[in-house]
């Protein structure tokens, strides 16, 4: 009688345990921003229109953009020449330039018409890094393997949940077997 109980507790638990497990990845999905990096000068009038265009729909809000200044600024201005070079962009260097997930965009015109566009057809991700972007198939940052990636802490979510789902239901079932061979 006792197994029994703990049976029936445990086939409550499991699909319990799972829809929390649900309900906690949409969550964490839902709050996550995605990233970019509106490399501008404080004297580019184009710059300034993005930047108008981006207040006006809210994207500072709805995306976490930093904004890298590179007039005054040589780290930034360097960041923003290995990108170009990563994206072998023939005019690296030149603002307003937005980078996000392995992607870039060049330019007023290019930013404002097809920036909501292509970062919402990116998986949320980190920062991007001229080091580990991949264009070609192949990862040219051989120390970056994607481990800290959205897409692999999702999959070993995932991973997490099936195994625990498989021991608990591989309880129930030693537990059966543990019961039949008491009875004979």
């Amino acid at each position: 009688m006792i197994s029994l109980l703990n049976e029936k507790k445990v086939l409550v638990l499991a699909p319990t345990v799972a829809i929390i497990a649900l309900v906690g990845v949409s969550k964490t999905q839902e709050t996550a921003k995605k990233k970019a990096y509106f490399f501008y000068s404080e004297s580019c009038p184009h710059c300034h229109k993005v930047d108008q265009y981006f207040k006006e729909h809210n994207f500072y809000e709805k995306y976490e953009i930093k904004k890298l200044e590179v007039g005054s600024n040589h780290v930034n201005a360097k960041l923003l020449l290995d990108f170009g070079e990563k994206f072998n962009d023939p005019i690296k260097g030149a603002v307003p330039t937005i980078v996000f997930a392995d992607r870039h965009l060049v330019g007023d015109t290019p930013i404002i018409e097809n920036f909501e566009k292509e970062i919402n057809s990116t998986e949320v991700a980190d920062f991007p890094d001229p080091k580990s972007i991949n264009l070609n198939g192949i990862n040219q940052d051989y120390n970056n393997y994607g481990l800290g990636s959205e897409s692999f802490r999702k999959w070993i979510y995932w991973l997490i949940v099936f195994v625990i789902i498989l021991i608990v239901f591989g309880y129930i079932v030693f537990d059966r077997l543990d019961q039949k061979s008491k009875l004979n």
